[in-house]
């Protein structure tokens, strides 16, 4: 990993307690149907366009400057392969991510010399390219010589003091079919939102995505003992910056407009 993009955990972390984070994000209605619209008119997916944006943000908190690309971990959604429409109770299924997979994203230098917007689109682009031969087959080999290497790695490195750099990780939950409200003959429950949470204890920090009635979040869990809380949430707050800059600035509530 010495020449890709890498997330640095703390380095006292033999001293530090395990404590599991969640950070939340979220776009108003309003900037989320425009940040959709817009990446229609460049024809590219949103899970693409959020994923370049973390990888945008771990190069902007952690770049040493020798870095030549990006190491990315994706999960593929099982929606793919599998019929999610029905109701559980029907036979239907429930979506979720049904594996990982590892991409290494080569930078070009002309992506990080013109605005934001642009860098973002161009980062996406070739995330889409690299992520399109996992997406042919819901079989599952192209990562596992990786994967396996880092397990062992780490079974090796499991009595050192100090947590290695790892690669950035994005997982998209999709769009959540939810109803605003549930009735019965004695009572009525009406839903405001909800709250995607987890528990991390190890040095992975991955980035979440969901939308609920075209409302989109972002979010993260990740552990204190490996990153300092001040930190992650300036690095999420950069990675929706990042994001936002496809939005047009009249529809922007409350993000900086250094875009």
């Amino acid at each position: 990993m010495s020449r890709s993009i890498a997330m640095y955990p703390e380095e006292d972390v033999a001293a530090r307690e395990h404590k599991t984070h969640c950070i939340r994000l979220q776009y108003t209605l309003q900037e989320s149907k425009a940040l959709l619209a817009q990446l229609r008119e460049e024809k590219l997916s949103i899970t693409f366009a959020a994923a370049a944006s973390v990888v945008l943000a771990v190069k902007q908190t952690y770049a040493k400057g020798h870095e030549t690309g990006a190491l990315l971990g994706m999960t593929r959604n099982a929606r793919r392969w599998v019929d999610t429409s029905g109701q559980r109770e029907n036979g239907g299924s429930v979506p979720a991510a049904a594996d990982c997979v590892f991409l290494w994203i080569p930078f070009e230098q002309q992506w990080f010399q013109g605005s934001t917007r642009d860098t973002v689109l161009a980062i996406a682009r070739a995330i889409r390219k690299e992520m399109g031969p996992h997406l042919v087959s819901p079989h599952y080999l192209a990562s596992l010589n990786f994967t396996s290497a880092r397990a062992v790695e780490g079974l090796a490195a499991s009595d050192e003091p100090t947590a290695a750099p790892c690669a950035p990780g994005f997982s998209s939950q999709g769009a959540v079919a939810m109803e605003r409200e549930f009735r019965s003959q004695d009572a009525t429950i009406h839903l405001h939102d909800i709250v995607h949470t987890g528990r991390q204890i190890n040095d992975s920090a991955w980035v979440g995505m969901f939308s609920l009635w075209d409302q989109i979040t972002l979010s993260m869990g990740f552990d204190g003992k490996y990153y300092e809380p001040s930190g992650m949430h300036a690095f999420m707050a950069l990675a929706k910056t990042n994001l936002a800059s496809l939005i047009p600035r009249r529809f922007l509530r409350g993000i900086p407009s250094r875009l």
